[in-house]
């Protein structure tokens, strides 16, 4: 097929029918496959395009949007907070037309890092990366997060393996601060609220967690991973700790990390049973649960 077909192929992202954006994914990973050369110019582009469509204006309080249950968002809040109201020209405010450019862009990421066919450069590699951080993790749209924490995944499982000394850090610093700071695009967009930070540390446990498989099992860094997702456990936010608890499960077979199972326990315990907060507590039991 002609590498000019990832142009119409771009524009079908968007599409209000999941299918057919999810079926144009599809066709551009496969176009970005036979050809090379088109992928780093495709990425820049639906990176751009995502960015384009990212609100800026959100509700008078710190713009975070309320939560249902574990992690979710209510349709009315965000109706009420990101979509622009009918007749309004109010730039920055979200709408379902920006919404689904953004969908569209990372049901492409998802497509893409999941077709092992594509040669990808450490380059390439890291603006996904670091896009997915900044922006997916902590975009106010449940589907789009959604698709954002798989695209990422998917990165890394496809990709990953011979970069993780490169990629480990990105997503540590995102576990410790909420935000990436060191990423060499522009994060100008990007919110700092603290549900942002809460999203893409949600996110980041995920990713953390899928990298970290990448490592041999004598690996020194396994321990400090799961040193750093056990922290994690300390994060109030419960759909944070059930995250955590499910990347601890493949890391603890890990023989670096077995050996010292028993004592991680241990303190896992103490904590559930001593710690005088609640949301630590919470956290411990849901390390128990994987440990």
């Amino acid at each position: 097929c002609s590498k000019l077909l990832a142009i119409p192929l771009i524009s079908l992202l968007p599409h209000s029918d999941p299918s057919i954006a999810s079926a144009a994914a599809k066709a551009l990973a496969d176009t970005c496959a036979q050809h090379p050369g088109t992928i780093s110019t495709v990425l820049k582009k639906i990176t751009e395009n995502y960015t384009e469509n990212y609100p800026t204006a959100f509700s008078q309080d710190s713009g975070a949007p309320a939560k249902k249950g574990k992690g979710k968002v209510s349709k009315k809040a965000l109706e009420s907070q990101f979509t622009l109201d009918k007749g309004s020209d109010e730039k920055g405010k979200d709408s379902e037309a920006k919404a689904l450019v953004r969908e569209g862009v990372c049901r492409a990421v998802v497509a893409i890092g999941d077709n092992s066919g594509i040669s990808m450069s450490w380059e390439d590699v890291k603006l996904v990366i670091e896009f997915v951080c900044s922006y997916c993790l902590a975009d106010p749209s449940d589907a789009v997060r959604a698709l954002g924490v798989d695209g990422g995944r998917n990165f890394v499982n496809t990709f990953g393996k011979e970069h993780v000394e490169q990629i480990l850090p990105l997503f540590e610093e995102v576990l410790k601060t909420g935000v990436l700071s060191t990423a060499s695009i522009d994060t100008s967009r990007a919110v700092s609220s603290v549900w942002a930070v809460d999203f893409r540390k949600e996110g980041a446990v995920v990713l953390l967690g899928s990298a970290a498989t990448h490592l041999g099992d004598e690996d020194a860094k396994v321990f400090s991973t799961v040193e750093m997702l056990l922290g994690a456990l300390d994060t109030p936010s419960e759909s944070v700790q059930s995250s955590v608890a499910s990347c601890l499960v493949p890391l603890m077979k890990k023989s670096e990390v077995k050996a010292k199972g028993e004592d991680i326990l241990a303190d896992l315990i103490k904590k559930c049973l001593k710690e005088p907060s609640l949301g630590k507590r919470r956290g411990a039991a849901y390390g128990i649960s994987a440990a």
